[in-house]
């Protein structure tokens, strides 16, 4: 069972008994005009109910979503990246690429990014 179906079984059974208990307390809570013991025990029935209820009102609140801001230490240049061979500019699309074919001369370039120490 997953995660997150385990946690949903969870909600779904604290709120299945905080709606019971809130029922029996309230039918104790009538039932007292018989029997004072009663009170006592349908006030303590719908304080456990209301105790699951809070439970489950904080786990349905969402976290807010976390942002990452990145700053660089110091000012960004761009370097324009040159073909080893043919010393034509190499176009890079995606950043995220690790090797780039030079489009004159065909040699596939390797591209590392070094400390600058």
């Amino acid at each position: 069972m997953s995660m997150v179906s385990s946690s949903r079984l969870l909600l779904a059974i604290t709120v299945a008994a905080s709606v019971v208990l809130g029922f029996l307390g309230v039918l104790y809570l009538l039932a007292s005009a018989m029997e004072p013991m009663r009170l006592w025990v349908g006030i303590i029935l719908i304080g456990i109910a209301l105790v699951l209820v809070a439970f489950v009102s904080k786990s349905l609140v969402k976290p807010p979503p976390i942002t990452v801001h990145w700053s660089p230490s110091g000012a960004v240049k761009l370097e324009e990246l040159k073909c080893p061979s043919c010393s034509a500019p190499l176009r890079i699309e995606n950043p995220s690429v690790t090797r780039v074919v030079c489009q004159y001369c065909g040699r596939t370039i390797e591209i590392v990014e070094e400390p600058k120490w």
